[in-house]
């Protein structure tokens, strides 16, 4: 008697868009990780190996255009416990136990990400600037209003921002204090080299995001008509043969009754259970009405 087992509602169709969903998101997913990085970061390391880092930033040409007194001050969050602090002048790199308020003070969310920003600091400044990473509350920046322009200031940073970018494009970029700011001849001629491969650059990098754009809105796309594709089949009712009409004789001639559905009937009944009983076990899996009730009504006139 072990009958009711009745085929599922869920087809092959609804099964092959959910695993396209399901691949979708993760290829997705994927790319997301690739571009943003985790949040924790890599495997722990201890203070003195992220010095290595920080030292090689530090050693970059790019920090030979700080101010005598500059200080930038990074944070990293190594994990949920842990945030690691280092200072970076014009000549030196070191260890701090927090930052002087006297300093740009730049946090990184994670080690990852600060390793990306090493690599390429122009393409994270211009894409994952305040997502990534961000500049902390100072005696030169402030959350509400933004860089405090100083005389002191621009003495110390504005060099820095003309190595990557030019007068105009510092504008756009709201660090427009620098604009005034005058270059000394060696610095003039490192910014005229560098700037020319930027124009370049700055270009690849906005394509680069476009087309991340593009991609991230046609997987979004995707996703949701699947899920749209999804809920329309199951909602679909089953097609129905299309009832021809019959002579009144044969309307009402008893119908062909499923032998294992009767025998089932026959041993159920057998074993003590109701007819009511055996319809709703049998309906609750699946089987219609229509056969239940002939297999029950077989059986009461037989």
């Amino acid at each position: 008697m072990a009958l009711p087992s009745k085929k599922s509602n869920y087809g092959t169709t609804e099964n092959a868009v959910l695993i396209l969903i399901l691949v979708v998101i993760a290829v997705l997913s994927g790319l997301t990780i690739l571009k943003y990085g985790g949040i924790t970061g890599l495997a722990a390391q201890s203070p003195e190996v992220v010095l290595t880092d920080i030292k090689e930033l530090a050693a970059t040409d790019a920090v030979k255009f700080l101010g005598d007194n500059a200080i930038i001050c990074i944070r990293i969050q190594m994990d949920t416990d842990n945030i690691y602090s280092y200072e970076i002048t014009k000549n030196s790199a070191s260890i701090v136990q927090s930052c002087n308020q006297n300093s740009i003070i730049v946090k990184f969310l994670s080690y990852y990400v600060f390793k990306k920003f090493k690599t390429d600091p122009l393409q994270e400044y211009l894409t994952n600037k305040n997502i990534n990473f961000f500049a902390e509350q100072s005696n030169y920046f402030s959350s509400a209003l933004g860089v405090v322009c100083s005389d002191e200031f621009k003495a110390n940073y504005c060099g820095l921002g003309y190595f990557y970018f030019t007068k105009d494009e510092m504008k756009r970029l709201g660090i427009d204090c620098c604009a005034d700011y005058v270059l000394t001849a060696g610095q003039q001629g490192i910014a005229k080299e560098k700037q020319v491969e930027q124009a370049t650059y700055v270009q690849s990098i906005t394509v680069k995001s476009n087309m991340w754009m593009w991609v991230s809105g046609a997987a979004i796309m995707i996703v949701l008509g699947g899920f749209v594709g999804v809920l329309t089949l199951r909602k679909k009712p089953a097609a129905q043969p299309q009832q021809k009409f019959q002579p009144a004789q044969q309307a009402f001639a008893p119908q062909p009754v499923n032998p294992e559905l009767a025998r089932y009937v026959q041993q159920s009944l057998a074993q003590g259970l109701t007819q009511e009983q055996i319809r709703q076990s049998l309906l609750n899996v699946g089987w219609d009405e229509n056969s239940v009730n002939g297999a029950l009504n077989q059986r009461i006139f037989s």
